[in-house]
């Protein structure tokens, strides 16, 4: 169940995300002296999503494949929800597609609301009665919680770039200076 939740998330993570992750990625690796000095000195975000931010600094790397053993002993500390809080932390650090999700269902509750008022008046017009009041809510619950969430998706946007600019992630990384003496 683990490893088919584990495929799930990578190709979700994968759709929403800025980097490409690996599936079989682990947070396990071995690093050169220069890696290891832009995530002590540039790298400045305390939650750190690795398997994500090792993609994002774009130093050369490889994998090497091996087959793991079962687990000696104990039983592994991450439980359903832990894991859940790792999957959602990697797709905050990575993507802004949530924020804008709450654009385009707010955008169908709009749509939505609009329909119903379309088909209210033109049954109206045919003299079919509505419950009272019926219309009134069918129209106006769709269409300002649509309303809503257009401007918390506008919010969220906003929100994201602060969020951006608070990780502190340098704009650029160099990784070898030629000619520059001392």
């Amino acid at each position: 169940m683990k490893r088919s939740t584990s495929r799930i998330f990578y190709r979700l993570i994968n759709r929403v995300s800025e980097v490409s992750i690996l599936e079989s990625a682990a947070d396990f690796r071995l690093i050169s002296r220069r890696v290891a000095s832009v995530f002590q000195k540039q790298i400045r975000e305390r939650n750190q999503f690795l398997r994500g931010l090792f993609v994002w600094v774009g130093f050369r790397s490889t994998g090497i494949r091996f087959q793991s053993r079962e687990r000696a002993g104990g039983q592994s500390k991450f439980s359903w929800g832990r894991l859940f809080q790792f999957a959602a932390h990697g797709v905050v650090s990575f993507s802004k597609q949530p924020l804008r999700a709450a654009i385009y269902v707010g955008f169908g509750f709009a749509f939505l609301g609009f329909l119903i008022a379309l088909l209210t008046f033109v049954e109206y017009f045919t003299h079919r009665s509505w419950p009272p009041g019926w219309a009134t809510l069918a129209i106006l619950i769709p269409t300002f919680s649509g309303i809503q969430l257009i401007f918390l998706g506008v919010l969220g946007h906003y929100i994201g770039a602060i969020f951006d600019e608070v990780k502190g992630r340098p704009h650029y990384i160099v990784e070898r200076k030629m000619n520059f003496g001392e």
